[in-house]
């Protein structure tokens, strides 16, 4: 260790332990001084009989003055990215888990959908010629959650997308920005001892926070007006007891990536360069596909789909699909046309994007060839959002039937 301080193997080694056990990922742990480095190579889904065990860990961390300062933590297979995570941040995570696991109480839910028009616009729209500035999916989904024995709120889900991008580049602080301030508001106009509002992106890879929607921070003008929406929303919406919940994941291989970087992608060059090395490889047609592995970027990504049912065969209150990254609005809205178009409508839709992975932005083929940063960070080429639209099919199309009611299953009786 730094400074003569020993590294706590002991620690280290039930740390290892347990997440191997718990969690199915491999972890190795060094102290140096005050910092405990952590290096995992897979990432940790936490279940509610995960909690107690991961509460055991950073009870021990806690008990270490040594390491309990600040972790650092290193996800490999997600674009390599790096986050330091206070010890204190990690303690309230735990925290806030067992409380959350101690509340638990039977519940009546509900659920509804809106648009949310004038609040964001399309960031691509200037150099796209098949987008104009309101080019968004502004669906505003709301699930409504309030204790069965008191009606009181216990939670509200709300999911639109936005990328939370108000402060911009020069602050380099952790915040929760446009959406985290839409759901502080929410909380604080709706009342109750306990209540949560808990916010999902959608399909936001090009969808930003229109002009104005950012002033008068941090309590910005477009956070209060998503608020605004979710709490009368959430208020219009009716709640159904004994309401059914059913999930279903499945995995998609999307194989190795396809990059296909050209001068005429990366460098925005057709003609030009050395020799006229642009124009030759336009005609020739050279790239590099740079077909990286799953060592590098997730590859096979899992895939979620959650379904709320009336009971009694009432039909689905609301659908949820995950897609495992920033699908833009065209692959969006692609994707809710397919999930109102099954045979059993499907209630209110949620997309909920960024979720189970992150493997870049998801364009359609018109955007693809449009370029583009996002374009160039879809990785599977002009065919990606076909994957994305397979995985999400695939979830939806595992989730078990409906309940019929009960007339309907005495007349088949019959």
């Amino acid at each position: 260790g730094e400074g003569g301080a020993p590294m706590d193997f002991a620690l280290a080694y039930s740390l290892s332990s347990l997440l191997r056990r718990r969690f199915n990922v491999v972890a190795c742990f060094f102290a140096f001084g005050n910092r405990l480095w952590v290096r995992v190579s897979a990432q940790v889904y936490v279940t509610t009989r995960d909690v107690a065990a991961l509460a055991d860990a950073i009870d021990a961390l806690r008990a270490d003055d040594a390491v309990a300062h600040v972790a650092r933590l290193s996800v490999t297979g997600e674009l390599g990215f790096e986050v330091n995570v206070p010890a204190a941040h990690v303690g309230a995570l735990a925290d806030a888990l067992l409380a959350a696991q101690r509340r638990l109480a039977p519940a009546v839910l509900g659920a509804a959908s809106a648009p949310l028009p004038n609040v964001t616009h399309n960031r691509r729209a200037k150099e796209s010629p098949n987008l104009s500035d309101d080019t968004v999916d502004d669906a505003l989904g709301v699930l409504r959650v309030d204790d069965a024995a008191s009606n009181a709120p216990l939670a509200v889900l709300f999911n639109f997308a936005v990328h939370s991008t108000c402060y911009g580049p020069d602050n380099m602080r952790f915040s929760s920005d446009f959406s985290g301030t839409a759901a502080n508001l929410v909380e604080q106009r709706v009342s109750g001892e306990h209540f949560v509002a808990l916010y999902f992106n959608a399909d936001a890879g090009d969808v930003a926070p229109a002009h104005g929607m950012c002033d008068a921070g941090p309590a910005f003008v477009g956070s209060a007006k998503v608020a605004d929406a979710v709490v009368k929303l959430r208020a219009a919406t009716r709640v159904v007891p004994n309401a059914t919940v059913a999930a279903a994941s499945v995995v998609h291989d999307f194989g190795r990536t396809n990059l296909n970087v050209t001068f005429e992608r990366f460098g925005n060059c057709t003609t030009g360069g050395p020799l006229d090395v642009c124009g030759i490889c336009r005609v020739l047609g050279c790239d590099d596909n740079i077909e990286l592995p799953s060592s590098w970027v997730t590859t096979a990504p899992k895939f979620t789909a959650v379904r709320v049912a009336a009971p009694a065969g009432g039909g689905a209150i609301a659908t949820m699909a995950t897609i495992p990254g920033e699908a833009l609005t065209f692959v969006g809205l692609e994707l809710r046309h397919d999930m109102a178009g099954a045979p059993a409508p499907p209630g209110a839709v949620f997309l909920l994007g960024y979720s189970q992975a992150h493997m870049g932005y998801f364009c359609d083929a018109r955007e693809y060839a449009v370029g583009g940063y996002e374009s160039q960070l879809t990785m599977w080429g002009i065919d990606t959002s076909q994957h994305v639209s397979r995985g999400v099919r695939d979830a939806l199309n595992a989730l078990p039937p409906l309940p019929r009611s009960p007339r309907v299953a005495a007349v088949d009786a019959a």
